[in-house]
């Protein structure tokens, strides 16, 4: 299975595209789960708020071949984080889980 995130700063938005390939002769639904964070004085990360429930995408995908995107308006310069949690069903034993991050900076 194959898992990857991309993220791009552009201005004052921030563009997030999941994407998702998985063998289709196993693969019974997944979970992508993706949120982002802000560096606060520079020591730890803090959840921002998207006006999503819980401060997070949750996707479910039925399909072994997925790309989404999520685009969020920044409001403040910093660091961000994003964090994509893909969790994947199969028939062949318990769920695989996958975490993916990236960091940009929005200047």
């Amino acid at each position: 299975i194959a898992r990857r995130q991309r993220q791009m700063c552009i201005r004052d938005r921030l563009t997030i595209t999941n994407r998702m390939i998985a063998d289709s002769t196993v693969f019974n639904k997944a979970i992508i789960t993706t949120y982002v964070e802000k560096k606060v004085l520079g020591l730890f990360w803090s959840r921002v708020d998207i006006g999503q429930t819980n401060d997070k995408w949750i996707d479910v995908i039925y399909t072994n071949s997925y790309v989404g995107t999520h685009t969020f308006q920044l409001s403040d310069k910093g660091t961000y984080k994003v964090t994509t949690e893909f969790v994947v069903y199969g028939s062949g034993g318990p769920a695989d889980t996958i975490t993916r991050t990236a960091t940009t900076q929005y200047k």
